[in-house]
């Protein structure tokens, strides 16, 4: 009984709120975006997810009071490619080329790259463990696998403002963002 309220008092303290193996269903990313704000994406390039939620995104940038802000690897930095194309069994040049049209889907999302400033790009060579999402009081993250084949299924959490699993989160997203180079708009 003891280890189950330790446990419990765990889950409370990091402010958890979910945990599985399939990022697509451990929220509602339909509710979750549909009343977004605040955007943190924090991802190799997340073309899956971008296209399954392209509506939900392009009406978070259409509103004067949100803002999308997204942390790619940097394409023109050759250890970062060099270690996307080992981790995901690419070359270097198909890394780059995902990268560049990441930049381009989400430039898009700003009225055909107009530049209005509600949707943010940086690029770093900072190594990816996970891809984050921060919506709004929330994160959802999936880890990644090292197994040399891409596999259906990855560790996924969620995660509310005020725990501490959040806390470090946010210190991180926010220590890659000040490390990172601003590239658009």
């Amino acid at each position: 009984m003891l280890e189950v309220l330790e446990l419990k008092q765990d889950v409370h303290v990091a402010g958890l709120t979910a945990i599985g193996t399939d990022y697509r269903k451990i929220v509602d990313w339909d509710a979750c975006l549909s009343s977004a704000k605040r955007l943190d994406i924090f991802a190799a390039w997340a073309t899956t997810w971008r296209n399954n939620n392209q509506v939900n995104l392009q009406r978070i940038a259409s509103r004067s009071d949100a803002v999308i802000r997204v942390c790619l690897p940097d394409p023109a930095d050759n250890n970062c490619t060099k270690t996307l194309a080992t981790r995901f069994n690419m070359t270097q040049n198909e890394v780059r080329a995902k990268l560049s049209e990441a930049i381009d889907g989400y430039k898009k999302l700003d009225g055909n790259g107009s530049a209005t400033g509600r949707v943010e790009i940086y690029t770093t060579p900072v190594f990816r463990a996970f891809s984050a999402y921060r919506i709004d009081t929330q994160f959802v993250v999936t880890l990644y696998h090292h197994k040399d084949n891409r596999s259906g299924s990855f560790p996924a959490l969620t995660c509310k403002e005020g725990g501490s699993l959040y806390a470090f989160f946010d210190e991180d997203l926010e220590g890659v963002l000040d490390a990172s180079t601003k590239i658009y708009p």
